[in-house]
């Protein structure tokens, strides 16, 4: 039986590849949140929709009803305003990460100095 010494281990400046996919990650879940929130909020979908029970109508029909006359456009209309203001918000979201991925840097000077 023979026994090898363990390679010294290869020192890096950062966390390499994974600072990508962490930050593609978290793009994914601001959108992933805004999404979950577009179908599962009832508080914010009652200040879009006057009445629930037609939202409710609606979501259960196809989407191809939903911009045709035969439903109520009231309601149809409130769903597609919330569906922008939520689209609103995700991008508004997204930016202000970006802008303050770019304005925080990612090594901060007080620990290179003490480093």
């Amino acid at each position: 039986m023979k026994y090898y010494k363990r390679n010294k281990a290869l020192v890096s400046n950062g966390i390499g590849s994974f600072e990508i996919v962490l930050q593609h990650l978290s793009h994914g879940s601001i959108i992933t949140n805004c999404a979950m929130i577009f179908f599962t909020s009832k508080t914010y979908k009652t200040l879009f929709v006057s009445d629930y029970d037609d939202f409710i109508d609606i979501v259960n029909k196809p989407l191809s009803l939903l911009y045709s006359n035969r439903t109520k456009s009231d309601a149809s209309l409130s769903l597609l305003t919330f569906f922008m203001v939520v689209v609103a918000v995700e991008h508004y979201l997204l930016f202000l990460k970006l802008y303050f991925e770019e304005i925080i840097d990612d090594n901060p000077k007080w620990i290179i100095r003490g480093v």
